[in-house]
């Protein structure tokens, strides 16, 4: 078949390769957002689609003719879509309007790839969309018309659209129904482009893909590490560090905020995030030097999304609410954005605004001003104790760095001497979250708050304060727990915000100076960051919310009687002080609750799927001859003829290479004579002269012919056992040859052919 006639007979393929291309701008919408990709491309599946068919079959241009017009089309809509500013009279596309798409074309990927998805709306990267359909639409096309290539048209699209799945790797929402859609438009091109002969097979491919596309499209979400990607590439591009983001640190601050204790830092409308009191976060920092804490640096500009937690799980959590909340900054300075922890989404409608995606941190790319306001959405958690107690320390290097060495590399007195106050506050304790706990607990008894005491949290500073005054400021608490903590192979971290102790029932609740914070985090293996609050006076151990009897020491009335404990469920800080007693036995042979699984359920119901399929592709794949036989045995005379003769050569190319349908009755017995023997060949010479004779010698079908056609199909494949029990290869060959698709695409079509002969017939 020549290309011309399969580019007249495959025109009908152009709807598809548009449907494809269509796909591919859909695949984008986890990176730009649906409302941003949906337009143009439609718009760009469609127009190079329709351009090809006109240029091809309507004024008949060549193909680099078709090519070069396609281009100037596509980069002349690009200049007037993305490059508005540099057209002459607003109207005419220029060089410099050229040069500017073409530079934000190619820096689109990498800004995808460096900033937290979904990108901003009116990003210029979003040209990288109708770009991709374009290119896959008009390439698509013109394979589609000027090759003689079945699947080849499918190729561009398929390429583009693995490349914008792997751009939104990490962004938020799935692709699986958008493959599995893709795969089925994707069988039709070459079922719409192939032989007409060959369509009944394409045509059950592409069923069983539909079969197979929609299981896996459920199952596999469920299956063990579906939540990880075996390829990210955003480990493979630099991210970007921006400067603007950096400001002075906020440590910097505490020691004035504490002396000014009424200074409003910001307000805050909205529910508290917890029922007694309201905590927010500014920052969080691991990097120590010895001397000081350092802010993040690994921030990535957001369209408004904060990506969830590394490591985290809600399987040890409770999550409560969702929070939506408006802040208002007052005196507050810096660039860092105080809010509840964990936030989901940030608004700022004036101010670019950057997280950090480890820690959850939000900062504006300018310094905060009075005034300043945005919109914050955040979801709190609660820690179960009981199901992180057993939980393994996490694996952060960063955050287990611990200076050793001074300048001259000789080794530092003071990490000795730390490692032996957390050796003595932690003694007796048997798993890491115990030994958190003990070391909180030790730090609250053994020094007391003193907002007056002399600001500073360096090796020096920390070791005066644990040694000769006992007496610090928040951060000297969190200091100390953090470097305590690393010397147990603790990951653990500072977190600077703010403790509101009580909910405002106001329309607008003030945080003001006096309601700053400093408190350590430690990591957990399955579980994430937990928080620890070390300073006394501050709620307690585990719990920024202090119970009444810290709160409020005045006498109450006498209360009714409480609730049966079985009724009330008890809260983190008595847990926790149960667990400070707890004698557990070695680390080793405990049980380790703190991993993460997906539950027997769903891996069940994944297995018995998959066996499910397997198991019924290996029986209808083993049955299938004895299946196509009895289908041949049915049906009108003429029908049995020819399936006798079908028969012959299947059963033929079970002990050898597949006999060509065009081989003559002489090649036929010759090949049944020296697979199978000179009775069989025998057999198949006079099968083949009833058949001529049938179907070419006008001879009828007669009930004894068909007979004679039946004894001689059965005594070729009485010879086809001896042939397959002589050979361990052959019988190999026979069971994998049933078991390939071919065979049941054959299997398939014999069905379909027995129906239409059956309709014959009765008609």
């Amino acid at each position: 078949m020549s290309a011309e006639t399969h580019a007249r007979g495959g025109v009908a393929a152009l709807i598809p390769i548009g449907m494809l291309a269509f796909a591919v701008g859909l695949a984008f919408h986890r990176v730009y957002g649906l409302s941003e990709v949906l337009v143009p491309a439609l718009v760009a599946s469609t127009v190079p689609v329709l351009l090809a068919a006109a240029l091809h079959r309507g004024v008949r241009a060549p193909a680099p003719v078709a090519a070069a017009v396609s281009v100037l089309i596509a980069v002349a809509a690009g200049c007037a879509g993305y490059a508005r500013d540099h057209l002459a009279g607003g109207i005419w596309p220029t060089p410099g309007a050229a040069a500017e798409l073409f530079h934000r074309l190619a820096d689109a990927p990498s800004e995808a790839l460096t900033t937290v998805t979904p990108v901003p709306a009116g990003s210029g990267g979003t040209v990288l969309v109708p770009a991709a359909v374009w290119a896959a639409a008009a390439v698509g096309a013109e394979l589609v018309l000027r090759t003689g290539y079945s699947a080849l048209p499918v190729l561009p699209a398929t390429l583009l659209f693995v490349g914008a799945i792997l751009l939104a790797t990490g962004a938020p929402g799935a692709s699986l129904p958008l493959v599995a859609a893709f795969g089925a438009v994707a069988v039709v091109v070459p079922a719409l482009r192939g032989p007409v002969r060959r369509r009944g097979q394409t045509v059950a491919a592409a069923l069983l893909a539909v079969l197979l596309a929609v299981p896996a499209t459920v199952v596999a979400p469920l299956l063990p590490g579906a939540g990880r990607h075996a390829f990210d590439p955003r480990t493979h591009v630099d991210t970007p560090k921006p400067l603007t983001v950096r400001g002075t640190n906020p440590l910097a601050y505490i020691s004035s905020w504490l002396q000014q204790p009424e200074t409003l830092l910001f307000t805050v409308t909205g529910p508290p995030p917890t029922p007694g009191g309201t905590l927010y976060r500014l920052a969080a920092m691991q990097d120590f030097d010895g001397v000081s804490w350092l802010p993040s640096d690994a921030f990535q500009p957001t369209g408004g999304r904060i990506p969830p937690a590394a490591h985290a799980s809600s399987a040890a959590a409770n999550l409560g609410p969702t929070l939506r909340q408006d802040v208002v900054v007052g005196d507050l300075t810096g660039v860092f954005l105080p809010a509840a922890d964990r936030p989901l989404r940030v608004d700022a409608a004036d101010e670019a605004v950057a997280v950090d995606p480890d820690t959850g941190v939000l900062a504006g790319t300018t310094p905060l001003h009075p005034g300043m306001r945005y919109q914050v959405t955040s979801r709190p958690v609660a820690h179960d104790p009981r199901a992180v107690e057993y939980a393994a320390a996490g694996d952060s290097a960063a955050a287990l760095r611990l200076p050793d060495r001074d300048a001259s590399g000789a080794p530092i007195p003071v990490v000795d001497e730390l490692r032996g106050y957390a050796q003595e506050a932690t003694k007796g304790a048997g798993f890491p979250y115990q030994q958190a706990v003990l070391l909180a607990a030790w730090l609250r008894a053994r020094a007391a708050l003193d907002p007056q005491a002399i600001p500073g949290h360096s090796y020096r500073h920390i070791q005066y304060f644990l040694g000769t005054s006992k007496q610090g400021t928040p951060e000297q608490f969190a200091t100390a727990f953090v470097l305590l903590a690393r010397t147990l192979a603790l990951p653990s971290r500072v977190v600077v915000g703010f403790r509101v102790p009580e909910a405002d029932t106001r329309d607008a609740t003030p945080v003001r100076g006096g309601h700053v914070l400093m408190w350590a985090e430690v990591q957990f293996e399955g579980v994430g960051w937990v928080p620890f609050f070390p300073t006394p006076g501050v709620g307690t151990t585990t719990s920024a919310v202090a119970p009444p009897t810290e709160e409020v020491p005045m006498p109450a009335p006498v209360p009714a009687a409480p609730p049966p404990a079985a009724d009330r469920a008890p809260g983190r800080d008595e847990v926790d002080r149960a667990i400070e007693d707890e004698q557990h036995p070695p680390a080793a042979s405990a049980p380790h609750g703190g991993d993460e699984g997906l539950g027997a359920a769903p891996v069940l119901a994944a297995a018995a799927a998959a066996a499910l399929l397997v198991g019924g592709y290996v029986v209808v794949g083993l049955s299938g001859p004895a299946l196509v036989r009895r289908r041949r045995a049915r049906g009108s005379p003429r029908w049995r003829v020819r399936g006798a003769w079908d028969q012959v050569l299947d059963d033929l190319g079970r002990v050898g290479p597949p006999v060509p349908r065009s081989a003559t009755s002489t090649e036929v017995g010759g090949f049944a004579a020296e697979r199978l023997g000179e009775s069989a060949g025998s057999a198949a010479l006079a099968l083949a002269g009833i058949v001529d004779a049938v179907s070419f010698g006008g001879q009828d079908a007669s009930p004894r012919v068909v007979d004679d056609c039946a004894r001689h199909a059965e005594t070729v494949r009485g010879g086809l056992g001896p042939a397959l029990a002589g050979s361990r290869r052959a019988r190999a060959a026979d069971v994998l040859g049933r078991l390939r698709f071919g065979a049941l695409a054959r299997t398939y079509a014999v069905h379909r052919a027995a129906a239409a002969d059956r309709k014959r017939a009765g008609s």
